[in-house]
């Protein structure tokens, strides 16, 4: 959701053809330190949607009530992608990005030899 006041001021991360950036909306109250934070992955050939049956063509989601100080990628021993973002607040948030479609594998369809005449 955008609204007028949200800013990305945390670093964007890249991994496997995905984008991913944080958020901030801040308080509109002059001494409220708190805000909320949302969190977008996008496509990082198109700027759009992942194309994933995760993705339901979602590109962000509301994060926290809380604002969040950056994201990270990280990759588990069993393959698993993950979102890793800090909150304000002092506690993490841990998600599962949506991944785009693997690239279809190529192959050898046909072949012939090419002879060389002397």
């Amino acid at each position: 959701m955008i609204t007028t006041s949200e800013r990305a001021n945390t670093d964007p991360a890249l991994a496997l053809g995905l984008l991913a950036f944080n958020t901030n909306v801040p308080s509109l109250e002059a001494c409220d330190v708190g805000g909320t934070s949302y969190q977008y992955f996008i496509d990082y050939l198109t700027g759009g949607a992942i194309k994933s049956p995760l993705s339901n063509n979602i590109v962000g989601k509301f994060l926290s009530n809380q604002l969040a100080s950056g994201l990270s990628l990280v990759m588990t021993k069993s393959g698993r992608l993950l979102a890793i973002s800090g909150l304000s607040g002092g506690g993490i948030d841990v998600g599962e990005p949506p991944l785009p479609a693997p690239a279809s594998v190529t192959r050898r369809t046909s072949w012939r030899e090419l002879i060389r005449e002397q």
